[in-house]
């Protein structure tokens, strides 16, 4: 099932080449994203009907198994923190 990701209110992000800042905005803390984690970050918020574990093991041309339990735990973490949301539900 396809999904994409949000910022969630009151957050906010900045995104170089390399690393995403995201936080609760203004109480924070900010969050520093790169490698491995800032290209989940990006491939969240993409939406091409695909989910989110496909989309990061085509961009490392690894299976989808060898990667989900990695991104759901990042994704889970990041709405628990309440910086990102579900935007297909």
């Amino acid at each position: 099932m396809p999904e994409r990701y949000e910022l969630a209110d009151g957050a906010a992000a900045v995104e170089t080449v390399t690393t995403v800042y995201a936080a609760r905005v203004p109480e924070g803390p900010v969050l520093v994203l790169d490698g491995a984690a800032a290209e989940i970050w990006r491939e969240a918020r993409a939406d091409d009907g695909r989910t989110v574990a496909e989309r990061v093991a085509a961009l490392f041309g690894v299976p989808v198994d060898e990667v989900r339990g990695d991104v759901d735990d990042f994704l889970a973490d990041a709405c628990a923190r309440g910086i990102l949301r579900r935007a297909d539900r």
